[in-house]
C-alpha cells in the first residue's frame, strides 16, 4: 500500500465477519467484540482487507474495556502505560498528574471492580491523555462523566488537536460540530456521506426525520 505523508490512518477493502445464530438463546452464547475502532486500537484483526496506522494510539475505549477489575486504579495505571508503550520509569513520573486528572481521590487505590462506570471512563481517559500519543480515538464513552469532567476532556482534546489526530465517533451531533473538523456518516457499513461536519449533520438529520429506523443498518454482514 502507497500513502499521502499526511494520512495517520488507512483502510483498503477493510471488513470484520462474525457468526450469527437464527435465535436469540444461541446468539447469547457468543459475546460480539470487534468494531472498526476496536480494529484500529489492534485489540481485533480484520477478517479481509489491510490497515496501516502511523502513530502511538490512545484508545480510551480499548483501555476502559480492558482493565484487570482485580487491581487497583494505581495499578492498571502502570498496566494500562505499559501496554501503550511507556517505560516503568515514565508512567511512574506521571502517575500523580494521571490521579489529580481522573480525579477519583481515595479510589485510586482500590479495586477497579468497584468502580463506577464512569470512573472507569475517567481513569482509561486520564492514562491516555499522558502517554504522549500521535492518535485520540474516543467514542460515547465521554457521555458517562459528569459535566466538570466532560469540560475538562474536552479542553484537553482542543488542546491536543494542535498537534495530533483525533478520532471521535459520537451519535452527538452537538459534540461532532464542537470537535471535528471533518466527519463521516456511516450508514448499513458504508460510508453515506462526508465532508464538513455541518453539510453532514444536516443530511443526517434530514434522514433521521424522513427514512424509517432499519435494523439492516447494524448488519454484520
Amino acid at each position: 500500500m502507497s500513502f499521502e505523508p499526511d494520512v495517520v490512518i488507512s483502510a483498503r477493502a477493510l471488513s470484520k465477519a462474525y457468526q450469527l445464530y437464527d435465535g436469540q438463546q444461541q446468539w447469547m452464547k457468543q459475546v460480539l467484540f470487534g468494531t472498526l475502532l476496536q480494529i484500529i486500537c489492534g485489540i481485533t484483526r480484520p477478517t479481509k482487507g489491510e490497515l496501516w496506522v502511523n502513530g502511538r494510539v490512545a484508545p480510551v475505549l480499548a483501555l476502559g474495556a480492558t482493565f484487570d477489575l482485580e487491581s487497583t486504579g494505581r495499578e492498571n495505571v502502570l498496566i494500562g502505560g505499559a501496554v501503550m508503550g511507556l517505560k516503568r520509569a515514565e508512567i511512574v513520573r506521571k502517575i500523580d498528574s494521571i490521579a489529580d486528572f481522573a480525579g477519583i481521590g481515595d479510589f485510586m487505590n482500590q479495586p477497579v471492580k468497584l468502580y463506577s462506570t464512569g470512573m472507569r471512563t475517567r481513569l482509561a481517559f486520564a492514562i491516555c491523555a499522558h502517554v504522549d500519543a500521535e492518535i485520540l480515538i474516543v467514542d460515547e464513552a465521554l457521555s458517562v462523566g459528569d459535566e466538570a469532567f466532560q469540560r475538562k476532556c474536552f479542553d484537553w482534546i482542543d488542546n491536543f488537536r494542535s498537534t495530533g489526530t483525533l478520532l471521535f465517533v459520537s451519535h452527538s451531533m452537538e459534540e461532532v460540530r464542537r470537535l471535528c473538523s471533518k466527519a463521516v456518516w456511516i450508514d448499513d457499513g458504508k460510508i453515506r456521506e462526508e465532508g464538513r461536519p455541518d453539510d453532514v449533520i444536516q443530511s443526517y438529520l434530514t434522514v433521521a426525520d424522513s427514512e424509517p429506523d432499519n435494523m439492516r443498518r447494524f448488519s454484520a454482514a
